[in-house]
């Protein structure tokens, strides 16, 4: 469920509701009803689908269908594994086995539905590729349990020696178990570090628009200061019908970077600083910088978010236009009343296709390897947070990377 959706409540509200409803199955298991069991189980990993996840009940009922098939299927694959001339006679030791095997079949394969499962934006998995490779040690784990069952049921072994084999492969699962535990702890704090760093970049954006706020209000304050000697030579050169050097100077005053310099871009005070960064920055290399935002057509996404999305558009868009000539970036974020979705545009310069051209995928040429695709996947992870969508495509005629992303507001 930490793999396909997003979760509710808290972890250890959700630990406690996940055992207290896996007990009541293990009671109720007991009365050996088949059809009983299986529509408990089905209902029990609903309900707690239902209030844990955020998705719609036909989907959350799909998905208990699926792990319910995926559990009768690793139960009924071992069972001839560990019960080859039927379990009448078979020892308790050998039920073990059986339920240790099969719950380690299962775990590896809804790990595997669990990948395949999560959604894919652009053809960017939102999900690590090395969560896959979790796979490999159940994997391991599975043969090591047919080996040493292998082992007891051809050896004539002692009663303590079968019990060893039984312990070894419940500790073989515990592993797995807890290995995968481990995995999600640390997927979870790399999250918290990213947030972390989103927050940091936020407080610096901040402080430098406020700077330049203090800045630019000291600078006009100084213009207004002066703007009667600037009147008395205009005046001057009027008298003088120097009207050439008049328009000059005039022309020249208009076009100080004071009464260029505009610190609001739009009206959402947090986008405003970000946009104003980025801005700077294509002024001092020459790049076009075109934004038209409306009014009040992201108030409703958070600050945190506004930082992730809108920063990692403009970093791509950045990288790819100081590779160009004459490059520009234009962003425009529109709403459709109609349809409550707030779409944002934003098409760059770009000298040549980012695609590979095998496997039509976005390619990062940043520097930094370890950082490649993760500005991608963060917007689609935005974009979906959003219930929306990423949409990317590339115009060889124009030599432009356009991106699409759409928002709704629930």
């Amino acid at each position: 469920m930490s793999i396909v959706f997003s979760q509710k409540g808290k972890r250890k509200k959700r630990l406690f509701a996940l055992a207290a409803i896996y007990l009541c199955l293990f009671v109720i298991s007991q009365m050996k009803i088949v059809w009983l069991n299986n529509a408990c189980f089905v209902l029990g990993n609903f309900i707690y689908i239902m209030i844990f996840c955020d998705i719609k009940w036909y989907i959350a009922l799909l998905h208990t269908a699926t792990i319910t098939a995926v559990m009768a299927l690793s139960e009924l694959s071992t069972l001839q594994i560990v019960f080859p001339y039927g379990s009448d006679s078979a020892s308790f030791v050998s039920y073990i086995i059986w339920a240790v095997l099969s719950k380690a079949v299962y775990f590896i394969l809804v790990l595997i539905l669990a990948c395949i499962f999560k959604k894919k934006v652009n053809g960017v998995k939102s999900y690590e590729q090395t969560s896959l490779l979790l796979i490999i040690i159940p994997a391991v784990s599975i043969l090591i349990m047919v080996i040493l069952y292998s082992v007891g049921r051809n050896c004539d072994l002692d009663s303590k020696y079968e019990w060893l084999l039984s312990m070894a492969s419940t500790l073989l699962l515990l592993v797995n178990i807890l290995m995968f535990a481990i995995y999600s702890y640390n997927q979870r704090k790399n999250d918290e570090f990213i947030e972390m760093q989103i927050l940091l970049q936020k407080e610096h954006d901040f402080s430098e628009y406020y700077k330049l706020l203090l800045n630019q209000t000291e600078t006009q304050n100084i213009l207004v200061h002066d703007i009667k000697k600037n009147l008395q030579t205009v005046s001057i050169l009027g008298e003088q019908q120097e009207y050439q050097k008049m328009n000059a100077y005039i022309q020249k005053l208009t076009k100080a970077p004071v009464l260029q310099t505009v610190a609001r871009i739009c009206d959402n005070e947090m986008l405003n600083m970000l946009l104003y960064r980025y801005r700077q920055q294509c002024l001092d290399m020459g790049i076009g910088f075109h934004v038209d935002i409306r009014k009040e057509t992201l108030c409703f996404v958070e600050d945190m978010d506004l930082t992730s999305l809108f920063c990692n558009l403009l970093d791509n868009a950045f990288e790819a236009v100081k590779k160009t000539t004459d490059g520009y970036i234009d962003l425009n974020v529109t709403k459709h009343e109609t349809a409550a979705i707030t779409i944002i545009s934003m098409i760059n310069s770009c000298q040549d296709s980012p695609y590979t051209k095998d496997t039509q995928r976005l390619v990062s040429h940043k520097k930094d390897h370890y950082q490649h695709g993760y500005g991608m996947k963060s917007i689609a992870k935005t974009a979906q947070k959003y219930h929306g969508d990423l949409q990317t495509y590339y115009d060889a005629g124009h030599k432009e990377f356009h991106t699409i992303v759409t928002l709704k507001q629930l």
